[in-house]
């Protein structure tokens, strides 16, 4: 069985004291608003990243899983000193015997707009860099995991062209660092029935040990 260390990746900015610290230019927000154009609700990526990502890194200290936050509480700290860390953090525990892997956990969006009654596209992806590597390993399990957690009730998008179910692209988060990294796409936060999902207790509980499913299982094999 490999000895895990886990870095955990949280995108965007998260909320402090009322302020959402992504910046505006950037987004990763949307609100809802209903049929006499009310707002209704809304939903911040980054803090979903956030919640997702912090449950998950509870059940790994449960379970005995080592695990490394590279992301900030609230701050959306730079990518590449994000990928600076987690591969200072590389060399540091592969001396200690540990096999280092990533997950970086995201939501998607369509559109370029802030602000409606939802868009059309919903689903959960991963995506691993481009051609054959351990990340895809990981990303197939998280793939299978998610769907054994979740069945019918969430959409899964898949790029089997490959003969496996992960997207590819070279996003910095996984040609940057050093280690097998995995991104995941956790539904649309611009639909309005991913939104809403993402947004309860329930769905991010059940992501968060899928997470936590798809790190113990590659440990095992």
């Amino acid at each position: 069985m490999k000895k895990i260390a886990v870095y955990i990746d949280a995108g965007h900015g998260g909320i402090f004291q009322g302020r959402y610290y992504t910046p505006p230019h950037i987004g990763k927000l949307y609100t809802f608003l209903d049929k006499k154009g009310k707002e209704d609700f809304t939903i911040y990526e980054g803090e979903v990243n956030r919640k997702i990502a912090g449950k998950f890194a509870e059940l790994c200290e449960k379970e005995g899983i080592f695990a490394r936050k590279i992301y900030h509480d609230y701050l959306d700290t730079p990518l590449l000193t994000r990928c600076h860390l987690a591969n200072t953090f590389f060399l540091q525990d592969k001396l200690q015997g540990y096999t280092p892997i990533l997950l970086s956990f995201h939501s998607n969006a369509f559109g370029n707009s802030s602000k409606g009654e939802g868009e059309a596209p919903r689903g959960w992806s991963v995506w691993t860099s481009k051609g054959q590597t351990e990340a895809d390993k990981i990303a197939q399990i998280w793939a299978e995991e998610t769907k054994k957690m979740f069945g019918k009730k969430i959409t899964i998008r898949e790029d089997l062209s490959d003969g496996d179910s992960d997207f590819e692209e070279n996003f910095t988060i996984l040609v940057a660092t050093v280690m097998p990294a995995v991104l995941v796409e956790n539904l649309f936060f611009t639909n309005r029935e991913d939104a809403k999902l993402l947004l309860s207790e329930d769905y991010q509980n059940k992501s968060a040990l899928v997470a936590l499913n798809t790190v113990q299982r590659y440990a095992r094999e």
